[in-house]
């Protein structure tokens, strides 16, 4: 539906960038778990459709925002994970944000105000995928507990 890759692929491809930041230690590596905020309130709403048409444009948006040596896979529902290699962490808050500002400015086909939030985490020296993991869901956690719509790093 979405374009980008599965949750099994992300990982995977998680998994290779974090080993080879592992090996060459001065490799920059950033991601952003980005989420759709209120999707399953949008789709009682609106129905499911809308939902998915929230998803596929959120999709699409984010592929407009990375290049060809970045990776964006489609999570969970509307949670989505975006892999920076080379890119340092106010670089890719940056990004971020702009997503962010482009889901909430997009036409969709009901009069529905969608947001998202996004939590960022550079990978720090010796760290594992899940601890890298753990950290920008940490910070995807305090957006969503302080008021949505926002970006934490």
């Amino acid at each position: 539906m979405t374009g980008l890759y599965n949750r099994t692929n992300i990982l995977f491809e998680l998994g290779k960038l974090v080993n080879e930041a592992q090996v060459e230690a001065d490799k920059f590596l950033s991601i952003i778990l980005l989420d759709i905020d209120n999707l399953s309130h949008q789709n009682s709403l609106f129905g499911p459709l809308f939902g998915d048409e929230i998803i596929r444009r959120t999709s699409q948006i984010i592929e407009d925002h990375i290049n060809e040596e970045n990776y964006a896979g489609s999570f969970e529902g509307g949670k989505f994970m975006i892999l920076l290699p080379g890119t340092k962490k106010n670089e890719a808050h940056q990004i971020a944000d702009e997503i962010r500002q482009k889901v909430n400015r997009a036409d969709y086909s009901e009069p529905a105000e969608v947001t998202s939030s996004s939590g960022v985490a550079q990978y720090i020296s010796a760290e594992t995928v899940s601890q890298l993991f753990n950290r920008a869901d940490r910070m995807l956690y305090r957006v969503k507990t302080s008021g949505k719509n926002q970006v934490q790093s």
